[in-house]
């Protein structure tokens, strides 16, 4: 394991898709792991409106 990596730093996920699947696995995760986790959902579908909501 590299010196360079903090123990207190959450795992970084990224999780292509937010269809059921991807949803599923990232609240199980969530779940397993709690803070110990980041997770960062991308999904095409999901847009900001002019208003920016």
């Amino acid at each position: 394991m590299s010196s360079t990596t903090e123990i207190n730093q959450p795992l970084i996920v990224i999780v292509s898709g937010g269809g059921p699947v991807g949803l599923t696995f990232s609240l199980h995760l969530t779940m397993m792991m709690g803070k110990h986790v980041k997770i960062i959902i991308y999904e095409g579908r999901w847009f900001v409106d002019e208003q920016g909501k």
